[in-house]
């Protein structure tokens, strides 16, 4: 009884981290009434990619205020298809190393999820035939126009919607609904 009534309180208060590792993925950090405290997309004018890298430590100076708090971050495991070369494929790992590391070294409980386990929790069931095209990208679009109304998915400077903040906000959201499970 005491448990529950522990990870209730922890679960009102957890900051929930959603992370999308792609070249134009995002993170974004919200607190239980979806309030948005961080959002930035990786390629957007102050994203943490230096010349098409991650910068370490640049992100870790981004998390720091994070640090001591209790927190939750969930990221997108990188799937690979097969066309997909041996470069792009290393460059890949490299950047969802370098992420995982750096929230490691903050103090940030991580949990790792596949596009598949996140998406359906939060998207519902893929329609017959399964995500086709961009289909599963404005799903998410809209649940985080929905749920994160803060939650600016158009960059400065352009006009239409980042898909990888509406991953990341998503992946949030997912992380804000598991919080207490991962925190314990």
């Amino acid at each position: 009884m005491r448990r529950e009534a522990t990870r209730a309180r922890l679960a009102d208060r957890v900051i929930a981290i959603g992370i999308d590792p792609g070249k134009t993925g995002g993170i974004v950090a919200i607190r239980p009434d979806r309030s948005v405290l961080l959002a930035i997309a990786a390629d957007g004018p102050d994203g943490y990619h230096l010349d098409n890298e991650i910068d370490p430590v640049w992100l870790s100076g981004l998390l720091a205020p994070l640090r001591g708090l209790p927190c939750c971050a969930v990221i997108e495991r990188p799937t690979v298809q097969p066309p997909t070369g041996r470069t792009s494929c290393l460059t890949i790992g490299i950047g969802y190393g370098l992420l995982v590391a750096t929230l490691r070294l903050a103090g940030i409980p991580l949990v790792e999820v596949s596009p598949a386990q996140w998406s359906r929790a939060m998207l519902g069931a893929p329609p017959a035939g399964g995500w086709a095209g961009k289909a599963k990208k404005e799903a998410a679009m809209a649940l985080c126009s929905r749920e994160l109304p803060a939650l600016r998915l158009v960059l400065p400077g352009r006009k239409v919607r980042h898909d990888g903040l509406a991953d990341a906000g998503a992946l949030a959201l997912y992380a804000l609904r598991t919080a207490y499970n991962a925190q314990n």
